[in-house]
């Protein structure tokens, strides 16, 4: 589990703010929860559209805010849940109701399938996340809304989160990944029960093609596979280019060069909160001419600019 050298501080001075990797596998299907953070917006203002190379889930607590997609706008309210899936381009804006400042939790994941298909995983948890996968992921849906016992039940439940990581900030890991499942295994039984998903297994029989997507995918995230070219890639998948790309845009709705673009943006958004590096030595880091050209392309992935991004972290402390 890879962690910055001042997470117990972070984490004490952000109350629910955590960097850092952990996985957990189901049934062959491996979870990797990348960031968490819990966000109050105040005022009136906006995220630009942009998109990630990982999925987010927007969960609700109070306050109203406006998620839109394309055309599509999506109202949150208490107990909405909202999913953004890799390379789906995405914007937010919110403001005010009396008083009350929208307060949403914020979960990035990646999904992908483990590297050990038969490794023995707990059924229960196996079970609890297959609706959740199937809804969000084999369905396409967006959003979902919980019944009103059951977002009691998660705001007690992150409420205790909350107050443990205050008193033992260095046990933030683990509560934030109880968090996690337990969020989860709430919105599958709400679709489990209400009849919407159900499923006795996330990925049972992968296909050989799955199996070589996903393995091009962790290649493509691989710092030390920076240097190999698409083709490059592509071989290592066993498919010509065209193929390949045609695949794997199928698989993911993203290009191979987007998402490896994205993967970077997302490693330079990580220097940018971690560190004081300046943009024009993270530019220069990436491979940018200069930190204009870095700005511009980082702004059309994030939706803000890197002082605007690295501004709004500092800000939740």
């Amino acid at each position: 589990m890879e962690q910055p050298e001042d997470l117990q501080e972070s984490i004490h001075k952000l109350e629910g703010r955590w960097f850092g990797d952990a996985r957990a596998v189901f049934e062959g299907v491996e979870v990797k929860l990348i960031y968490f953070g819990i966000n109050e917006h105040v005022g009136t203002d906006t995220f630009e559209a942009h998109a990630h190379p990982f999925s987010e889930l927007f969960y609700t607590s109070s306050g109203e805010g406006l998620l839109t997609r394309g055309d599509r706008e999506e109202p949150c309210r208490g107990g909405h849940i909202y999913i953004a899936r890799p390379g789906e381009e995405h914007a937010s804006a919110w403001r005010v109701v009396n008083d009350e400042p929208w307060r949403a939790s914020i979960f990035q994941f990646d999904i992908g399938l483990s590297d050990d298909l038969h490794i023995d995983s707990d059924l229960s948890l196996a079970q609890q996340f297959a609706p959740f996968y199937s809804y969000f992921f084999l369905q396409r849906n967006d959003s979902y809304q919980l019944p009103p016992v059951d977002h009691v039940s998660v705001e007690q439940y992150a409420e205790c989160v909350l107050r443990t990581m205050r008193e033992r900030p260095a046990s933030g890991p683990a509560c934030i990944i109880g968090l996690w499942l337990f969020l989860v295994s709430v919105i599958s039984e709400s679709l489990r029960r209400s009849g919407t998903a159900q499923g006795t297994g996330a990925i049972l029989q992968p296909t050989d093609k799955e199996r070589l997507l996903f393995k091009a995918k962790k290649l493509l995230e691989d710092p030390a596979c920076d240097d190999i070219d698409i083709a490059g890639i592509s071989q290592k998948a066993g498919m010509s280019s065209y193929h390949f790309i045609r695949e794997f845009g199928h698989m993911f709705g993203i290009s191979p060069q987007k998402y490896r673009h994205a993967v970077m943006m997302g490693r330079a958004g990580k220097v940018l909160t971690q560190t004081d590096d300046s943009v024009s030595a993270i530019a220069e880091r990436y491979g940018y001419a200069d930190a204009s050209s870095f700005s511009k392309s980082f702004r059309k992935h994030f939706g803000v600019s890197p002082q605007q991004y690295r501004s709004s972290w500092s800000k939740l402390g």
